[in-house]
């Protein structure tokens, strides 16, 4: 079969015209949904960076606080540790007081009378005790005593005198010791 045209020439034209206008519109359609396609990928993509990126902004900042945190709790930490080697350091230069009058009632003899008694914590200033006793022997085995029990050195005697005579009849002797706590304190 052949293919016979009897249409007129500007009719065949306006039909080629139409032809190449149906297939423009398709190649442009064609091209149009290819852009939009694109145009929506990168978009896409855009989004999803941005959301990368908010969420690595969120991860820093809560790392920063993180770290924030653990720096504010070392300082606690560390403060805290100040004050317990403090309150050990105070702890351990406290004074007994108790334990040294025991002592001090414990190495009394029974020829010995004590009228005072004035100790400090302080190891420049030495402490002092005067008192009555009947005998020499009575003061010497008094500082003895105060010297062995550790809690006191540098135990000497500063001075007796004569007071006179007792009801009992026998001379009675004043004295004055002096000493210092050993170290300061007593554990």
């Amino acid at each position: 079969m052949n293919n016979l045209n009897l249409l007129p020439p500007e009719i065949k034209d306006e039909i080629n015209y139409a032809k190449k206008n149906a297939k423009l519109v398709s190649t442009l359609t064609l091209l149009l949904s290819v852009c939009i396609v694109f145009f929506a990928f990168f978009l896409v993509l855009i989004i999803i960076i941005n959301d990368q990126k908010n969420i690595a902004n969120i991860e820093k900042e809560f790392s920063t606080k993180l770290v924030q945190d653990k720096a504010s709790m070392e300082q606690k930490a560390s403060d805290l540790s100040k004050r317990l080697v403090l309150v050990k350091k105070l702890k351990d230069n406290r004074t007994d007081w108790d334990t040294i009058l025991k002592k001090i009632t414990e190495s009394t003899p029974a020829g010995l009378q004590l009228q005072s008694v004035q100790i400090t914590n302080n190891e420049k200033n030495r402490a002092i005790i005067s008192g009555i006793a009947l005998s020499d022997r009575d003061i010497v085995l008094f500082k003895d005593l105060l010297t062995a029990t550790n809690y006191f050195k540098y135990v000497d005697i500063e001075s007796i005198t004569e007071n006179g005579k007792a009801a009992s009849g026998a001379d009675q002797k004043v004295f004055v010791l002096s000493f210092t706590l050993s170290g300061g304190k007593v554990n």
